[in-house]
């Protein structure tokens, strides 16, 4: 079971650095007005808010209880919100 809350905890923390470091990519394309690198951009943080709502409902399920847990918890919530901030704003 340890290993099993390791495995999520290391996935958690990937798709939380995904997400910035796509949600970043974003607004400098945006920013650039490369609108054909902002839309692969918009795309690929989709993708990456899908991965990390599932390591979100896997850290929920297996990780009650562990400080860790609840903070990358915090971070994933955190990241999904500022991902949905930044997709609305086109």
């Amino acid at each position: 079971m340890e290993e099993v809350n390791q495995q999520v905890l290391r996935e958690a923390h990937q798709a939380c650095g995904e997400i910035e470091t796509i949600r970043q990519q974003l607004l400098d394309a945006r920013q650039q007005g490369d609108q054909a690198l902002a839309q692969r951009f918009e795309q690929e943080l989709i993708r990456a808010e899908q991965v990390a709502r599932e390591c979100q409902r896997k850290l929920q399920q297996t990780t009650a209880g562990s400080l860790e847990g609840e903070q990358i918890l915090q971070q994933i919530t955190h990241d999904l919100h500022s991902c949905g901030q930044t997709l609305r704003q086109r």
